[in-house]
């Protein structure tokens, strides 16, 4: 097993080194797999999330582009009518209102879908860990030295369900 000077064999040396290779790539691999579940999970919490956001700016187009039109232009006339307002000032008027009042559900909307993202975030979060771990395992590969307690005390048991 030693040679008379104290130095391992070559053939004990190269045999760690595939074991511990071997081994790291069958860590990284484990992680890899479960990385790609945790952002599946991720994803699909994010979809549910943003349905009911998706459905109400969907509604608001469609209600825009069906009722308003009509109904602008009847709140325009009213006013001609019957506030004996010029023509050209009802209609800037009512499509100034019409405005604002889409951009505040414009904005609505988009805080509900930038909320909808948020699940996502655990999968960032434990990809960069991931990364980090594999890092440090790949460094203390390189020299070969103390690999197992690098394996097994760098690697934080920090999973979030």
């Amino acid at each position: 097993m030693i040679n008379t000077n104290g130095a391992k064999r070559p053939t004990q040396s190269w045999s760690m080194l595939r074991s511990n290779v071997t081994e790291l790539l069958h860590d990284i691999t484990t992680i890899a797999e479960l990385q790609a579940k945790l952002t599946m999970c991720d994803m699909q919490s994010s979809l549910r999330q943003a349905r009911l956001p998706l459905a109400v700016g969907v509604s608001a187009v469609v209600l825009l582009l069906g009722a308003v039109p009509i109904g602008l232009t009847a709140a325009a006339e009213s006013l001609v009518q019957y506030a004996e307002w010029t023509r050209p000032l009802a209609y800037l008027t009512v499509s100034g209102i019409a405005a604002a009042i889409s951009i505040v559900m414009l904005a609505l909307g988009g805080q509900a879908l930038r909320r909808s993202s948020e699940p996502l975030q655990r999968s960032r979060e434990e990809l960069a860990e991931n990364v980090r771990w594999i890092r440090r395992a790949l460094r203390a590969h390189g020299r070969l030295e103390n690999l197992e307690e690098t394996k097994l005390s760098s690697k934080p048991s920090r999973r979030r369900t």
